[in-house]
């Protein structure tokens, strides 16, 4: 069933929503609605509203609301990814994957060996439509938020300020697996992944990050590219909670 994103619902079955816009034009043009089709209209604050089509204008559609429900696709633990700026296609697979794999919220961040600087606001533009497309296909209650890219520093200064009950950095040289590290799943509920540039972590990058209790963890005896690694990482983080 077709999934559309409308922020600030406040309405009940029975009534009417009217969508307009971008989510209009698509409904109309592309996947060519008609009265009686079904699809699912979701707040972005977790609740869903199941419609049928009542009647197709020229630029919008008007939706009969005929049930609501809680989204049940949500994960019960919010995971924060930091993943170091990567060139654009590789990017957008981390950001399109990670969504899809129930990621809360991503914060990209500058590194020393990485090949991606920060730039401006469009290649983030593009990352918040990948996100939203993603978070439609698989389902999603929410959209998760791409932050603007940050500098390493910022980013460690970020990861803390969130005070989640687990900070990872996912690094080849690292002595312990998840497993042991995530031993009490339990009693987590939040938790932060972060994920190195192409060149990998330099060792200044990853002592500042022991030092303010960040937990390095190894993905295994392969050594993964940038993409493979934020998607490996989230999965088994993900696995490992219960998720």
């Amino acid at each position: 069933m077709s999934r559309f994103f409308i922020q600030g619902l406040a309405t009940k079955p029975g009534d009417v929503i009217i969508m307009d816009g971008e989510n209009a034009r698509h409904a109309i043009r592309v996947l060519r609605f008609s009265p009686g089709d079904r699809l699912v209209v979701c707040d972005g604050a977790g609740i869903d509203y199941f419609c049928e089509v009542k009647r197709v204008g020229r630029d919008g559609l008007e939706l009969f609301v005929i049930s609501i429900e809680e989204n049940q696709s949500e994960p019960t633990v919010e995971i924060y990814l930091f993943t170091s700026l990567l060139k654009a296609d590789k990017m957008e697979y981390v950001v399109q994957k990670a969504v899809e794999l129930g990621v809360f919220r991503i914060y990209p961040f500058e590194s020393v060996n990485g090949v991606a600087r920060i730039g401006g606001d469009g290649k983030i533009n593009r990352l918040v439509k990948i996100a939203e497309s993603a978070a439609k296909q698989s389902g999603r209650g929410i959209i998760p938020s791409i932050d603007k890219p940050i500098q390493f520093n910022s980013a460690i200064d970020m990861a803390l300020s969130l005070k989640a009950d687990v900070v990872l950095v996912a690094h080849e040289k690292a002595k312990v697996g998840l497993k042991k590290i995530l031993r009490d799943r339990e009693k987590i509920k939040t938790a932060v992944i972060f994920i190195g540039p192409e060149g990998g972590f330099s060792d200044e990058e990853i002592k500042q990050m022991e030092i303010v209790g960040i937990k390095p963890f190894l993905l295994g005896k392969c050594v993964l590219r940038a993409e493979t690694a934020a998607v490996a990482a989230l999965a088994c983080v993900m696995y490992d909670l219960g998720e």
